[in-house]
């Protein structure tokens, strides 16, 4: 799972290398070098250098602080990846590297990845299938594309008004 608020989902007690550490043995029995690997790997794939290792979530930027999010999670080698509106508390240039990261990794370890998020063009760019929810209730669902481009109800209408101006 990655959450919204990078800063509020990492420990600010932890260092990033005892958070890795962390998920790492709860899940895996690997060996200290194999561990490390593991580590170097994943953060590798997310584009971050091994010193952060040894940092606190304090010391981060929101998009730094989102890459070790997306790492954290991807260390644990998961199918589908759960993304709540991981992009809201970045400026709108680090949305974009997340958003290629999250497209990248998608095609790199061929995860599912449920995008939940208010930008219908996030998910336009993202996913392939889109599902419209209006208070917890299903409103639209098809392919994101068709959805966007012929949307069926008013409340995807709107949606897509509201985001006109950056599909």
């Amino acid at each position: 799972m990655i959450f919204q608020n990078p800063m509020n989902s990492l420990n600010p007690k932890l260092s990033i290398r005892t958070t890795m550490l962390d998920a790492l043995n709860a899940n895996f029995d690997y060996t200290k070098n194999d561990t490390l690997d593991k580590i170097h790997s994943t953060f590798d794939l997310v584009g971050l250098p091994y010193e952060f290792l040894d940092r606190y979530p304090h010391q981060f930027s929101g998009g730094q602080r989102q890459r070790i999010s997306i790492a954290r999670s991807l260390i644990l080698e998961p199918d589908i990846l759960i993304a709540d509106e991981p992009l809201s508390m970045l400026d709108v240039s680090v949305q974009a590297q997340i958003l290629n990261l999250l497209i990248d990794l998608k095609e790199k370890k061929n995860l599912t990845i449920i995008l939940i998020s208010h930008s219908i063009a996030h998910i336009s760019i993202l996913a392939e299938k889109m599902l419209v929810m209006k208070k917890g209730e299903p409103v639209e669902y098809g392919n994101s594309i068709e959805i966007i481009n012929k949307p069926a109800s008013e409340y995807t209408k709107d949606l897509i008004k509201y985001n006109d101006g950056y599909l």
